[in-house]
């Protein structure tokens, strides 16, 4: 299968490698949830990238479906040509459990944990990295200020030294960096504590609403919106370039305000998006078992 990240349009080495894999396994190779790269974001922050959509198309065009992450995705293999487009969601989305099994205690009247997700990327994003960080400590601070417990959240080792800075230049206690989680399930019980996350990566998001807890996503890159777009959660989106304290503590502060309604509506979003994956894994299971029977025009 070609699954995991932005891997469609993104680098030749991925076009390359998903060539390699059709001529080694003579059979049409599905996608898994994958994303599509921005030509817009792509052609504008990464030197000699080349928009090879129309080579992609031609691939993946005797697939029945090609299912990518989000809408976003969807339209940008459309320009390009494609028919057999569909969303089916990151896989991640699997973890979604609905909100009946996922009793929750309450925290003292007034106060909320608010999960912060910082990091770093070796990939451009939108903005400054320093300024959004600065941006990420003046909220932290000002979410304390007001009677909050906040946490910073690491989702790979890189990212432990921009939470502890974080906290750092908020004046938190180097406690309020969660230890790095070992394994999903370990990341998932932590978060699914909070009330409220500020998240920066895309998965640490996908988490979230996993367990539906309400996300603020600092969209990065635009794979970040991608997701957001799939749940219809862009108004609790904010690009990083555009990402000053004050915009950030004025949706959550909206958010904030209406918990209870937004964790019921991400739980049916994430509900559909997951019965959809599933739908989807079934469509396609007949290419993994050696069924050509499915095969557009067979």
């Amino acid at each position: 299968m070609l699954g995991g990240g932005t891997l469609i349009t993104l680098s030749d080495v991925w076009l390359d490698s998903y060539r390699a894999l059709r001529r080694r396994t003579r059979s049409p190779v599905p996608t898994f949830g994958t994303g599509v790269a921005s030509p817009e974001f792509w052609s504008t922050h990464q030197p000699g990238w080349i928009d090879r959509r129309k080579e992609w198309v031609a691939l993946l065009d005797d697939l029945p479906l090609v299912g990518v992450r989000g809408p976003l995705s969807k339209a940008w293999l459309e320009e390009a040509g494609a028919k057999n487009v569909v969303v089916c969601g990151d896989p991640a989305v699997r973890f979604h459990v609905p909100l009946e099994a996922l009793p929750r205690a309450e925290g003292p009247p007034g106060s909320l944990r608010i999960a912060l997700n910082c990091g770093t990327s070796p990939c451009p994003m939108w903005g400054d990295q320093d300024a959004l960080h600065r941006t990420l400590a003046q909220v932290a601070l000002a979410l304390q200020q007001a009677g909050h417990e906040v946490e910073l959240v690491a989702v790979w080792p890189e990212d432990i030294a921009w939470c502890a800075r974080v906290a750092r230049d908020a004046g938190l206690s180097p406690s309020a960096v969660v230890p790095l989680a070992a394994s999903p399930d370990v990341f998932l019980a932590t978060i699914e504590r909070a009330d409220l996350l500020v998240a920066l990566k895309l998965h640490a998001a996908i988490l979230a609403a996993a367990r539906n807890v309400p996300v603020l996503i600092l969209e990065y890159q635009p794979k970040c919106g991608d997701f957001a777009a799939s749940l219809d959660w862009q108004r609790f989106s904010i690009r990083t370039s555009e990402a000053s304290s004050e915009r950030i503590l004025s949706v959550a502060s909206s958010m904030m305000a209406q918990l209870p309604q937004l964790r019921e509506i991400l739980c049916r979003q994430m509900c559909d998006l997951a019965a959809t994956f599933d739908h989807y894994c079934d469509a396609i299971e007949p290419l993994l078992t050696g069924s050509a029977a499915t095969l557009r025009g067979t």
